[in-house]
């Protein structure tokens, strides 16, 4: 097995990546070692063995870490474990928050926020889901919601409306459609 996924089945268990550690390693004789620096001197050992010869850097392993997360495929019932956003109904906000899903099952969902690390148990037909978004995802809804507040500042504005013009010209110029406007 490799360090990496030696470390994505290990470390959570343990309290997860050592604090002060920029790099874990393991020697040949299977030990592995945290350092704080990838010049590798004055190692702590783990009590975890394996993965020998190789090194794992922190965002290494919290891109594996990610990647082993269950993902929502958008079918019912979600599974227990993966984190998903939640936009309560009722509520007029644009606002999706995360939560790990921990049960699901009829009318029934039992969230785990991430916030105030509680768990309550909810019906599902008041909560609307969405899977996790990427860093893009969120630069991009930041972006469109700067926009509707510049073309509505007075606040006297249909928000719904205001958000689809928004992304309508968020969209265009993201394709450089509109000339010396430049998106990253």
């Amino acid at each position: 097995m490799k360090l990496k996924e030696l470390l994505v089945q290990e470390l959570p268990k343990r309290g997860g990546w050592p604090e002060g550690a920029e790099i874990i390693c393991s020697h040949g004789n299977g030990h592995v070692y945290a350092y704080a620096t990838k010049c590798r001197t004055s190692g702590r050992q783990l009590p975890i063995y394996g993965g020998s010869g190789q090194a794992v850097t922190r965002e290494q392993y919290e891109s594996a870490l990610a990647a082993a997360q269950p993902q929502w495929d958008r079918n019912y019932p979600i599974k227990a474990g993966t984190d998903v956003e939640v936009h309560f109904e009722g509520d007029d906000s644009r606002v999706w928050t995360e939560f790990r899903v921990e049960y699901m099952r009829g009318d029934v969902v039992v969230l785990h926020d991430y916030r105030s690390d509680d768990v309550n148990a909810y019906s599902n037909k008041k909560l609307n889901f969405r899977p996790i978004r990427s860093e893009a995802d969120k630069k991009r809804d930041e972006i469109e919601r700067a926009i509707a507040n510049a073309l509505f500042n007075d606040g006297d504005f249909d928000s719904a409306e205001a958000l689809r013009l928004a992304t309508f010209i968020y969209g265009a110029m993201s394709r450089n459609e509109i000339p010396h406007v430049h998106i990253e």
